[in-house]
């Protein structure tokens, strides 16, 4: 046999193996690295856990406990993944590695850790997304009696009564898409971006509704909300006080909002009024700030593909996350108001799904 053809043989041979090791192999996990599970990492040390993960060891544990997930995760291809390795891949991606780093540090293939990673934000938001939507806590999280608390402490520290929360809208920006470029353009910021309603409590909890169209603007997203129709009953005191929620000059006075007062004539008490309450208004902003802080991806525009990958679920459940880690450790605003958040097995307790009435 000529040796032309021997070349030619075994270059597509070699051909046909990377072909194989890419697409069947590599997607099995049998990388270069063993493929780690959470039993492996038991002995790394908490700072580099935390590094890596953005929790401690102690703090996994009882997060993982306490979200109740299955105890295998299994995907729509079968993927099956134990749930404390599939909670630390998504961390590390939250925390900002790229899937190509965690798959030669970890041994998860690129395609498995997007699988898995998807289907835990999935069930995450199926049992617990009810905890971001203040129209579904006013039996436990927002019950009247943690309104009055609420109300009381923010009056003890700004001596401004009947506020129980601070609201606030926060663009997250995404790359720029292929298409519907207009709808998700902010022309105030200048960059596309999605729009989600924060609320704020003084023990630092977060509550979130979205996302809308970054073109939509604060006032219109509170309209659209449902919240305001649900204070109506849901704020209400026995004693037949109303409390409200305090939002900045992008709202307008409503039944159950109080805004800043506006305008070039306003007398030396209500601009007392105004910067009082724009000194603890700011307790939101930290609030929308820490989520990023613990996961950076969430922060980096070139990474939030909405049109490729579920960006909003991954903001969502990191909202969620960043809650359970306040309940364990705090925040700067339960410190700053002096009131701690709730315990890991309260903010997590199962309840039926029926939004509060007065």
């Amino acid at each position: 046999m000529e040796l032309q053809p021997l070349l030619q043989l075994s270059a597509l041979a070699s051909f046909v193996a990377s072909i194989y090791y890419i697409l069947d192999v590599r997607d099995t996990n049998q990388l270069l690295v063993l493929r780690r599970c959470y039993n492996d990492l038991t002995e790394m040390s908490d700072e580099h856990f935390q590094d890596n993960f953005g929790i401690n060891h102690t703090e996994f544990d009882q997060i993982h406990k306490a979200l109740k997930l299955p105890p295998l995760i299994k995907t729509d291809v079968q993927d099956s993944e134990d749930s404390c390795t599939a909670l630390l891949m998504l961390l590390a991606y939250l925390r900002g590695r790229t899937i190509c780093g965690l798959e030669s540090q970890y041994g998860w293939s690129k395609s498995r850790i997007s699988r898995v990673r998807a289907k835990i934000v999935e069930l995450i938001l199926q049992k617990w997304g009810h905890l971001l939507d203040v129209r579904m806590c006013g039996n436990t999280l927002l019950s009247k009696d943690n309104l009055q608390t609420y109300t009381e402490q923010i009056r003890s520290k700004c001596g401004v009564d009947l506020v129980w929360g601070f609201v606030d809208g926060t663009l997250r920006p995404v790359a720029r898409p292929t298409r519907g470029q207009e709808a998700v353009y902010n022309g105030w910021k200048h960059f596309h971006a999605l729009k989600y309603q924060i609320i704020s409590t003084p023990d630092g909890l977060i509550f979130a509704q979205g996302p809308w169209d970054g073109s939509e603007n604060d006032w219109s997203v509170w309209k659209k909300s449902g919240v305001a129709e649900w204070l109506q009953t849901a704020s209400q005191q026995e004693n037949n006080k109303q409390l409200f929620l305090f939002g900045d000059k992008g709202y307008h006075l409503d039944s159950n909002l109080i805004v800043p007062y506006k305008g070039n004539n306003i007398t030396a008490e209500q601009t007392h009024f105004n910067v009082i309450m724009s000194k603890y208004r700011i307790t939101v902003e930290w609030a929308i700030g820490s989520v990023g802080v613990l996961f950076p991806r969430l922060n980096n525009r070139q990474q939030q593909k909405f049109l490729l990958t579920p960006v909003a679920s991954d903001y969502l459940v990191g909202i969620i996350l960043r809650n359970a880690l306040s309940c364990l450790k705090g925040n700067t605003t339960s410190q700053y108001f002096e009131l701690d958040p709730p315990s890991l097995e309260m903010y997590f307790r199962e309840t039926d799904l029926i939004p509060a009435v007065a």
